[in-house]
């Protein structure tokens, strides 16, 4: 408490005399500590963020998952249209296929586990 009062006496004394006394350089920069941490912290955060995850992950792997992604389903439908012409016997016929499909991959999969059991 002492040497808290001591400053603030001297403080009061120095600045009585001379109100507009200049102080240090370091003092008015506030020891430049906001110049070390944007140098030190801030501009490495903003470089890594603009030139690493903005423009290689973001614009690289997500945008170009989701325009892909987005061709894809694009192309994948001029092909279906053509599939689908308006008749139902061609649409039963596919989903027939399809089921037969579904059931021999099944059978053929259950005889082989059959057979790895016995």
């Amino acid at each position: 408490m002492l040497i808290a009062l001591t400053g603030i006496s001297i403080g009061w004394f120095m600045f009585r005399q001379q109100p507009v006394r200049h102080l240090p350089r370091l003092l008015e920069n506030k020891y430049y500590v906001d110049e070390i941490y944007d140098a030190a912290v801030i501009q490495p955060i903003l470089i890594v963020s603009r030139e690493g995850l903005w423009k290689i992950f973001d614009i690289g792997v997500i945008d170009g998952l989701i325009h892909g992604l987005g061709r894809t389903v694009v192309s994948v439908g001029k092909t279906v249209r053509y599939m689908q012409i308006g008749f139902v016997r061609v649409y039963a016929a596919i989903i027939l296929a399809g089921a037969i499909l579904i059931i021999g991959y099944f059978a053929y999969n259950g005889a082989q586990v059959l057979r790895f059991l016995k």
